[in-house]
């Protein structure tokens, strides 16, 4: 059996792993991706989930230069708005954050399957980047060169190993990371709509206690949307799309006058997992295979991201001094920079999940207190947007737009 050996091997060809690639390519590093999916193709929809970058996963994707916005379909967010529904469906307090400057939204919608086709382009015009499509990881066995990884028909080893495989993740299985799962018994319906009132470039996110319903701009008169619902109710959504826009007009609170069209429908289970610990022996967690949470807040592919900044940072630092990528020091100083935002990020996920969903008289009350002093005070509504639009703890160096011009990327 053939046995290769690279600095860095990502398994999982998510935009976690590929993130850390295109980083790590830039920079004349070996990487192996061993990718399970098939062969992108830009025509060939696979995801029509849409995430809300925030400033600093934006520059990331500058500084490996992967940021094009008209590829992308990136539309600016200039407000985020969220509105209390207190059954029977009556539209309660609202919090709405603006973006305090005129130039800069407060975060960029955009495509998941676009941001995936842009980097996988980038990734095979580089020489130092192999990228294996339909590719099971059958096995994994540590060595004296770190984790051998057996495919159907060839066997590698690499300095680091990096687990970037998703919810599921048989890397993080086999290497013998525990984690905490949870199933919601709820699934997040995603879509497109077409409207006759304008978005204004406001996302609005209505707090449903059967679940949250979110409208993202995607235009001025089109929205991403992102509904849960109860898993069995998801099924009928899904199925039938006339259904399904008849529930949405309803749920839109005629704040986008008619939903004129909509398109094709799909459902995810809604579902989270942390880790018990980030990394092992010339191994590390990156992305949903470390942390996985509702889509609330647009946490999910903006913490994946600081992952893979992260990590390439100190991959990158530690090739240009000539040392060891993969040494314990390495991943020590990866975990001490991502736990606390990987716990902040999930604690606060799980504890806004169960207070929007919940319709009990005690709930109301505390969410209508809650929105109305957050509203009432400008200055700690700045801070809690700034909280949620930034790492808690360390700030890599490839979040910063300001360093971008110092950096090889």
């Amino acid at each position: 059996m053939e046995s290769k050996h690279y600095t860095v091997q990502i398994i999982g060809g998510g935009l976690a792993g590929l993130g850390l690639a295109t980083a790590l390519a830039r920079n004349n590093i070996a990487v192996l991706i061993i990718d399970a999916m098939p062969r992108l193709d830009a025509d060939h929809k696979v995801d029509l989930r849409t995430s809300a970058l925030m400033p600093t996963s934006v520059n990331f994707l500058k500084n490996i230069h992967a940021w094009h916005p008209k590829s992308l379909e990136a539309t600016p967010i200039e407000k985020i708005k969220i509105i209390q529904i207190i059954p029977p469906k009556v539209c309660g307090r609202q919090v709405c954050f603006s973006s305090n400057t005129k130039e800069e939204p407060l975060a960029y919608n955009i495509s998941n399957h676009a941001l995936r086709v842009q980097m996988y382009r980038k990734i095979h015009m580089d020489r130092h980047v192999v990228h294996l499509f339909d590719s099971k990881v059958k096995a994994m066995q540590y060595s004296s060169k770190g984790w051998k990884v057996f495919t159907k028909n060839s066997t590698y080893t690499a300095d680091i190993t990096i687990g970037a495989d998703g919810y599921n993740a048989f890397s993080r299985q086999q290497v013998g990371i525990d984690a905490r799962c949870k199933e919601y018994g709820q699934t997040a319906i995603v879509c497109t709509i077409n409207h006759t009132l304008s978005n204004k470039w406001t996302s609005v996110e209505f707090l449903y206690p059967e679940g949250v319903c979110t409208f993202v701009p995607m235009g001025q008169n089109k929205s991403a949307v992102v509904w849960i619902e109860s898993s069995e109710n998801a099924k009928t959504y899904v199925k039938d799309k006339n259904l399904a826009l008849q529930v949405l007009q309803k749920k839109s609170q005629q704040l986008f006058g008619n939903l004129t069209s909509i398109s094709n429908i799909e459902g995810f289970a809604l579902r989270s997992v942390m880790a018990r610990r980030a990394t092992d022996r010339r191994f590390c967690l990156i992305g949903e295979a470390y942390h996985a949470m509702p889509p609330h807040g647009a946490q999910g592919l903006n913490l994946s991201l600081r992952d893979s900044a992260t990590l390439s940072e100190l991959i990158l630092s530690a090739h240009r001094r000539g040392e060891d990528v993969g040494s314990q020091n390495i991943l020590n100083r990866y975990a001490k920079r991502r736990t606390l935002d990987v716990k902040a990020r999930t604690v606060g996920n799980r504890i806004f999940h169960l207070l929007s969903q919940s319709s009990s008289p005690f709930s109301n009350i505390c969410k209508t207190l809650t929105m109305a002093a957050i509203e009432a005070m400008p200055m700690a509504k700045t801070a809690l947007m700034k909280a949620i639009a930034t790492p808690a703890g360390y700030m890599p160096t490839y979040l910063r737009s300001e360093d971008a011009k110092n950096t090889r990327m």
